[in-house]
């Protein structure tokens, strides 16, 4: 009993720090919670009461991340069969910090415990980080491909 109840709190955690990440702007919008990051609180809880490896949490989550749907009027209003898929880069900071700059954004620093959505294709860079620096991340589509682009526009006119 006490290995479901573990299970369900890691769920939990991961489902409510990736949408503490985005609220309240992502009910606004239409979505829900559990559609969207309900996928990821799933796959950890199963991923903790099956005993996987970190590589094997990581591809849960990746796997998670890609069975996000989008908003649930959207589908109602543009006639969707099924839940189209959302793209975007999902962090979670496990361990140390990093400084990032993001184009049209600024710098941001985050930190043991924070998460964040960043869009897909935004113009971004690594400015430093800690040696003990260990963050998760959740990609959709997973086949994604890093490209070396300029710096963001703000940091170019500095």
């Amino acid at each position: 009993m006490a290995q479901l109840a573990t299970a369900i709190i890691a769920g939990y955690e991961v489902h409510t720090r990736l949408l503490a990440a985005v609220q309240p702007g992502h009910w606004q919008r239409g979505f829900q919670s559990a559609g969207t990051f309900g996928t990821c609180g799933a796959a950890t809880a199963a991923a903790r009461l099956l005993g996987l490896t970190t590589d094997q949490i990581r591809h849960a989550l990746g796997i998670s991340g890609c069975l996000m749907p989008i908003s649930n009027s959207d589908n109602e209003f543009l006639g969707y069969s099924a839940k189209p898929i959302h793209g975007g880069q999902f962090v979670y900071v496990i361990k140390g910090w990093a400084t990032f700059e993001y184009e049209g954004v600024g710098v941001r620093t985050l930190r043991a415990g924070d998460c964040m959505n960043q869009r897909p294709m935004i113009a971004h860079r690594e400015i430093e980080y800690s040696d003990d620096y260990e963050v998760l991340e959740i990609v959709a589509p997973a086949d994604f491909k890093t490209r070396i682009v300029d710096a963001p526009v703000d940091a170019a006119a500095d």
